[in-house]
């Protein structure tokens, strides 16, 4: 179980566990639902939550008792034969003229990022320093990079790559940042990188009701797949 599943607390909230299927694409059956919910209350948690689920693990869940608390949106952008290095040009250089340059996030930057994390979409849905770090962790080769205006972090992106596939896996601006440039600079950023590592495509969600960054990501070249993710909850009577 430990390759099928991993069990942590919710980022926001210590009461619940988040049980993530490692394998994303994976149809559980119902009695390996039963058995990650067996693992996931170990620590006695007032709920369990999902990770992001395709459509027939969270049909797998609902079975078993969970409701459906996120709806996202699945977006995917070809690379083969792009020209990325143009636009990046473009971005790095408005991105000067505003102030804002791009450097590696480093550990000791992870606290600062999940702070603007949690501004930029709330404490529920904002993310520790801990699950930023496992976000990294969680594709054979990441990229984490940290926008700076004004000597103060103004976003960030953390970027994954592995089996031909990228991952845009975290994007986050300061509200008092946004609609400056900058979530675009760090996404054209992390598809460049991506194009080099070999990836022939990438990939990213958000909320449905997201229109910024829908928009934002349309305007780059992702479109929308039919499949929408579902995060899911079970509450526990104790």
């Amino acid at each position: 179980m430990v390759d099928v599943i991993e069990v942590h607390r919710w980022p926001s909230d210590d009461s619940i566990a988040q049980l993530v299927i490692v394998d994303h694409q994976r149809r559980p059956r119902p009695s390996e639902v039963r058995q990650w919910v067996a693992a996931a209350r170990a620590d006695d948690p007032v709920a369990i939550r999902t990770g992001a689920l395709f459509p027939d693990a969270a049909d797998a869940f609902a079975a078993e008792g969970f409701q459906v608390i996120d709806t996202l949106s699945l977006l995917r952008r070809e690379l083969s034969g792009s020209d990325l290095r143009t636009p990046l040009r473009a971005a790095r250089h408005l991105g000067r003229e505003r102030g804002v340059r791009l450097t590696t996030m480093r550990r000791r930057h992870l606290e600062a990022a999940a702070a603007l994390d949690r501004e930029a979409f709330g404490d529920e849905w904002g993310h520790r320093a801990a699950s930023l770090g496992r976000i990294a962790a969680a594709t054979a080769r990441a990229r984490q990079r940290m926008a700076v205006r004004d000597r103060r972090p103004a976003g960030f992106a953390i970027t994954g790559f592995g089996g031909r596939k990228g991952y845009l896996q975290r994007l986050s601006v300061d509200p008092a940042d946004q609609r400056s440039g900058i979530g675009r600079l760090l996404v054209i950023d992390a598809l460049e990188w991506l194009q080099r590592c070999g990836a022939r495509s990438a990939m990213v969600n958000t909320g449905v009701d997201n229109a910024p960054a829908l928009t934002l990501y349309r305007s780059l070249g992702f479109r929308a797949i039919p499949d929408r993710l579902r995060v899911m909850e079970l509450l526990l009577d104790g």
